[in-house]
């Protein structure tokens, strides 16, 4: 069995990774995420239900995330391909309200 994961989305702070349970023949995955300059895959955790969410995902990083599937706390098959997210976060720029002085 090979785990499927769909397209990461960031939600705020948060990133959403929807998954497929293999018709629910598996406990669930372990998902997990590496970086731009990591030099191994770090485990984000497991999920039983999707989507799974890293909350720890930090800004600005280009990542992929990867999944296996769980049964009875092993992992089983193969693991699934990589799906990638860019982490930028932007501030929003506001603009001086109407009238106000700019000072350099």
């Amino acid at each position: 069995y090979k785990a499927e994961l769909g397209q990461p989305r960031r939600t705020g702070n948060f990133v959403t990774i929807p998954f497929r349970k293999a018709g629910g023949e598996v406990n669930g995955i372990n998902l997990y995420r590496q970086c731009k300059g990591e030099k191994t895959p770090q485990r984000i955790g497991f999920f039983f239900r999707t989507p799974a969410i890293d909350t720890t995902a930090r800004p600005s990083e280009e990542c992929s995330y990867t999944a296996r599937a769980v049964i009875n706390d092993k992992e089983i098959g193969q693991p699934s391909d990589a799906v990638s997210v860019c982490l930028l976060y932007r501030r929003a720029s506001v603009a001086p309200p109407s009238g106000a002085a700019i000072l350099n």
